[in-house]
Formats: structure tokens, C-alpha cells, sequence
């Protein structure tokens, strides 16, 4: 089975294709398109009728190509371009229609945004992320300092949005034997630096399913305010991070273990 993707941004048109192997999502093809759209913008903030015609062209060879490489199922999505122009939801459904294929604008049907490690230093995203009146979740990058992490949410949070959680979810050490190194003395780090909530990702952390539960159980005791936690009910099926994921029957486990945990260390859950 064969999956695609299509990121309409500011400023390229992204098409990406891959394919489940061996838990992970491999990449087929990759395709980039430089429509520019946040530059096509008017003093008012409308996108131009040429400017929407020519995303929506790209958007349907996209579209097209995916198919002729046999993807099943195609994600078209659009991001802050669209979403804060005044006429977005139309420029979606003209994009939409020629395309044939519907065009979903993130953040109106997200709860939370998230802001992967690999942007964390994206400052123009975390800019524009700070515009938004919606919950954001930052991962701390994988070569990312205390300090600059911290850096980085001042840049969500001085664009107006306070409502920022911040998550710990490994750093690139020399050790291979997890997937990262799971850095736990960063949550009493940041409860002492910041007012901010943190969170802490073991799944990704350590990378093995097998590792979760008793660094979930450290997190907890270490004053984490959170956990994310990757669950499936089939991991070996997964189309990505299938080796870190719990089943359901061992999250069940986790939680009543977390919550002994917490009760050790005068903590609720």
C-alpha cells in the first residue's frame, strides 16, 4: 500500500510518496514546487485569483502523479498561507475542485499544534504558530541546548500565544543502543527555568517499546507533567514507529503502574 502527501506551504507545494517497510513510512519520491504563496499576497492578505489557479494546478499534477504511482490514499493539507488569508476557505475549495481531491487546513480542526524536533529552530514556523490562539507542543530538537530550546518557545510566546507545552523527547548522544538518548534531567532543568508545562516522549526517546515503561515510570517521578505515548493495536503493522509502540493491553499496564508511581512520589494522575 502506497500513501502521499500534499503540504501546500508559504512558500513551495510539497508532494511526498512512501510506502510501509518493516514498521517505517520509506520515501518513494519526493516533489517540490515553488509557488510562493505567502510573497502573492496583497496588502489586504488575499491571495490573487492567478496565484490560487496556479497552486491548484500544481496541486492536480500532484495529485496525478501520486496516483500513477499507486498511492491509495492521498492527504491534501494546507497550512498558515491559506488558513489567515481573508478568502483561504475559498482559495481551499477552488484548489479542492480542480484537484478533486479535498484540501483540509490544519488548524481549524486541531486541538493542539505540534512543532516536530526538526523545527524547532524553524523560527519563521514558530512565528507564525505563535498567531494562533491554539495550544502548541514544541519537541525539543535533537542537537537543541536547555537554553535554546527555551529560545525558541520565547518565539511562540512573544508572537502572543502563551499556551505552550514543551516536550523532552531525546537528544543525539554517541550511545546507539536506543534510538536517542532520553535527556530526563532536562524536566527538573525546565521546571526550575520556566512556568512552562513539560511533557516527555519516551516512545521516541528510546525508540523500543520495550524501554517505554520505565522511563515513563522516571518521567513521572523526575515531575514531568506529562506523557506521550505511542499505541497501536497491531505495531508490527504500523506505517511508522511501529517498534516503539505499545499495544493496548500494555499501555493498560503502564497507566496502573504510573499511577503507583505517582503516589510514591506524592504526586496524582
Amino acid at each position: 500500500m502506497i500513501y502521499a502527501a500534499i503540504d501546500i506551504g508559504s512558500n513551495t507545494t510539497r508532494l511526498l510518496v512512501g510506502e510501509p517497510v518493516e514498521g517505517q513510512l520509506k520515501k518513494v519520491m519526493e516533489q517540490r514546487a515553488y509557488t510562493r504563496i505567502g510573497k502573492a499576497k496583497g496588502k489586504d492578505g488575499l491571495i490573487p485569483d492567478d496565484k490560487t489557479e496556479e497552486v491548484a494546478e500544481v496541486v492536480e499534477t500532484q495529485v496525478k502523479l501520486a496516483e500513477e504511482l499507486g498511492a491509495s490514499a492521498i492527504r491534501v493539507v494546507a497550512t498558515a498561507a491559506i488558513r489567515d488569508a481573508p478568502n483561504g476557505s475559498d482559495v481551499a475549495e477552488r484548489i479542492s475542485a480542480r484537484a478533486e481531491a479535498p484540501v483540509e487546513i490544519i488548524s481549524e480542526h486541531a486541538d493542539c499544534l505540534q512543532v516536530g524536533a526538526r523545527n524547532i529552530q524553524n523560527f519563521q514556523l514558530l512565528k507564525e504558530v505563535g498567531k494562533t490562539r491554539k495550544p502548541v507542543l514544541l519537541k525539543r530538537g535533537m542537537s537543541t541546548t536547555i537554553e535554546e530550546f527555551l529560545m525558541s518557545a520565547e518565539y511562540v510566546l512573544s508572537n502572543g500565544n502563551h499556551q505552550v507545552i514543551l516536550c523532552e523527547r531525546g537528544i543525539r548522544t554517541f550511545e546507539t543502543a536506543t534510538r536517542n538518548t532520553l535527556d530526563l534531567s532536562a524536566v527538573p532543568v525546565l521546571k526550575e527555568k520556566t512556568h512552562l508545562p513539560v511533557i516527555v516522549d519516551p516512545s521516541h526517546g528510546t525508540g523500543h517499546a520495550r524501554y517505554v515503561m520505565p522511563m515513563a515510570y522516571a518521567a513521572v517521578a523526575a515531575g514531568a507533567d506529562g506523557l506521550m505515548i505511542e499505541v497501536h493495536p497491531r505495531p508490527e503493522e504500523a506505517l511508522s514507529d511501529g517498534p516503539q509502540s505499545l499495544r493496548p493491553n500494555e499501555f493498560k499496564h503502564l497507566m496502573e503502574g504510573l499511577r503507583r508511581i505517582a503516589s510514591a512520589v506524592d504526586r496524582d494522575i
